[in-house]
């Protein structure tokens, strides 16, 4: 489940002839980073490497977690609406936080899952400890208020339109609905609930109009983009192009809104690029930090909910990375000290 709408995004906008601290780079360097890709070194990628008229750093941006790296204080997981023959539903609880080790060693035993048919007990080769000694979870839904729990019966394999999936199967105690939005979390947590962003964090359009949110972000847009995009950009952007959260109590430090910016190209075509990003500003709409860099893209950014641990700690955001043949999601999470840092729900596209 590579995170493909992103790793874009974090190098696109890197200017031809910086390197990241901002001198200027030699034939030499390229031949470097070119080597480096040979050697499986996917980092940098000279193949998107664009003008800009100001550079973006890597360092600026959110560090995205994956497998054994993930560092949340309790295991976030997205879940999948499954039905049953007797009229039941299954959790289908997409596990993300496997190390490449754990997870090629269930590909190695994949087959004996069936493709989603036949659900393994935790005791199947491959299994790791810290999922095996999992008995529940508490699963919140973004349509409903509260949580309900669920008990873990076994895993099974899944392969999606472009990736494999893993997932460990529950047996909820309230039925899933196929068109609902849920996630997981291992164990009792009595404080869970998942909210809506458009309706605890949008900031009204009329706010927006009397601050300058879409002046500041259209300039900060036009410093940041190629001159190829700043012509098929606006002069300036609307409420069309940008919506507003007040994302305070799921941010630290200076930052106060997010922006989430989409400017279609083409809006009779499904598959037309976008200009997108989303983008952190203080309380004067200035803007303080980037989650995703401006660029042109296929993919397009939505906020869906703020998930929340009551009394147990920080909020958390979850977002979508959507395009016509793919979608993703993650958490963003800011911890006390440090920058931001995303983990990914869920990934899958062609």
């Amino acid at each position: 489940m590579k995170r493909l709408s992103v790793c874009g995004a974090l190098i696109c906008v890197m200017a031809v002839g910086c390197n990241k601290g901002g001198a200027a780079s030699t034939e030499a360097d390229l031949t470097q980073v070119n080597a480096q890709k040979v050697q499986g070194d996917e980092s940098v990628d000279p193949d998107v490497l664009v003008e800009a008229t100001e550079e973006i750093r890597l360092e600026d941006l959110p560090e995205i977690e994956k497998g054994s790296e993930i560092t949340l204080k309790h295991p976030i997981y997205e879940v999948r609406y499954r039905p049953t023959e007797d009229g039941t539903t299954r959790a289908w609880v997409e596990v993300n936080d496997l190390s490449d080790a754990e997870f090629d060693a269930l590909m190695e035993n994949a087959k004996q899952f069936g493709d989603g048919q036949v659900v393994v007990p935790p005791s199947a080769p491959g299994i790791p400890k810290e999922h095996a000694g999992v008995e529940s979870y508490t699963i919140a839904s973004l349509e409903d208020a509260g949580n309900f729990k669920a008990n873990a019966v076994g895993w099974t394999y899944y392969q999606g339109p472009g990736s494999p999936h893993v997932v460990n199967v529950s047996k909820p105690e309230k039925q899933l609905e196929e068109d609902k939005y849920y996630v997981a979390v291992p164990g009792e947590h009595k404080g869970l609930e998942l909210s809506k962003a458009d309706e605890i964090l949008f900031v009204g359009d009329e706010a927006v109009r009397a601050g300058d949110a879409l002046k500041n972000v259209s300039d900060y847009l036009k410093k940041h983009l190629r001159p190829e995009e700043i012509e098929v950009m606006p002069e300036q952007l609307t409420l069309d192009h940008l919506k507003v959260y007040d994302v305070q109590r799921v941010l630290v430090g200076e930052h106060k809104y997010m922006g989430f910016v989409d400017i279609v190209l083409d809006k009779k075509d499904v598959a037309a690029d976008h200009i997108s990003a989303i983008v952190l500003m203080g309380k004067d709409y200035q803007v303080t930090g980037l989650i995703e860099a401006p660029a042109k893209r296929i993919e397009t950014f939505s906020p869906v909910g703020v998930l929340s641990f009551g009394e147990e700690g920080q909020a958390h955001l979850i977002y979508e990375s959507l395009h016509y043949e793919g979608t993703y999601s993650y958490v963003l999470t800011f911890p006390k000290q440090g920058k931001p840092r995303l983990v990914m729900l869920y990934g899958d596209g062609l």
